[in-house]
């Protein structure tokens, strides 16, 4: 804008809980790292925000107690193994997926059309400080989710579904659309997309298994 200011509020970051801790007031600076740092001093917790340094997101699942316990147990399991890691915030979210949720407006590619049962699909949010434990982290993290996947596939409670915008970078993401809806996508990529540039020449990013060379 032309003649306009800025103004940092980043200085504005107090986080400060009420005598009784049943409220909070946040300062406009504050990010939710802030908050949430601050929150968990008090054995408190708050629905906010998330820094997507590195989000990986699992199977989607049935909403079935027994599951959701295992992945609970697991996920303290990997804590466990990474108290060592300075600066370490490692969240566990459930989103619930009901079917209502799902039929709202028109069909999509994504394979939702057809569910008639609740379903949680469930995210880590891991964070740390120093890229010596970038192998420690994600090692641990890849072999919890597995861990996951394993007890929910013998339990019959597993979804092959994997959530876009968080999915990690070695899950397979179209797969679990269908495959019906995956050989849709394909004729569409190279409809928009006739030289392949986001399957062949964009780097990373999740690529339909297309023969390029072959339109």
């Amino acid at each position: 804008m032309d003649n306009g200011i800025v103004i940092d509020l980043q200085l504005l970051n107090e986080v400060t809980s009420s005598e009784h801790c049943s409220s909070v007031t946040i300062g406009t600076g504050a990010r939710w790292m802030d908050v949430y740092k601050t929150l968990d001093e008090k054995g408190l917790v708050v629905a906010g925000g998330r820094n997507l340094d590195v989000d990986v997101a699992l199977h989607r699942f049935k909403n079935d107690l027994t599951t959701l316990m295992e992945i609970h147990a697991l996920y303290k399991r990997g804590v466990k193994t990474l108290r060592r890691v300075k600066g370490l915030t490692w969240t566990l979210i459930f989103h619930p997926l009901l079917p209502q949720m799902a039929k709202q407006g028109q069909a999509d590619s994504m394979g939702f059309a057809d569910r008639t049962e609740p379903l949680v699909i469930i995210l880590f949010t891991v964070i740390w400080e120093k890229k010596t434990d970038d192998e420690l982290v994600g090692q641990t993290t890849r072999a919890i989710i597995s861990d996951i996947d394993d007890f929910a596939t013998s339990k019959g409670t597993a979804n092959s579904y994997r959530y876009l915008n968080n999915c990690a970078s070695w899950q397979s993401l179209f797969d679990g659309y269908g495959a019906e809806n995956k050989r849709f996508l394909q004729p569409m990529s190279r409809m928009y997309d006739p030289d392949g540039l986001f399957q062949q020449t964009c780097i990373g990013g999740f690529k339909l298994d297309m023969d390029v060379s072959n339109p």
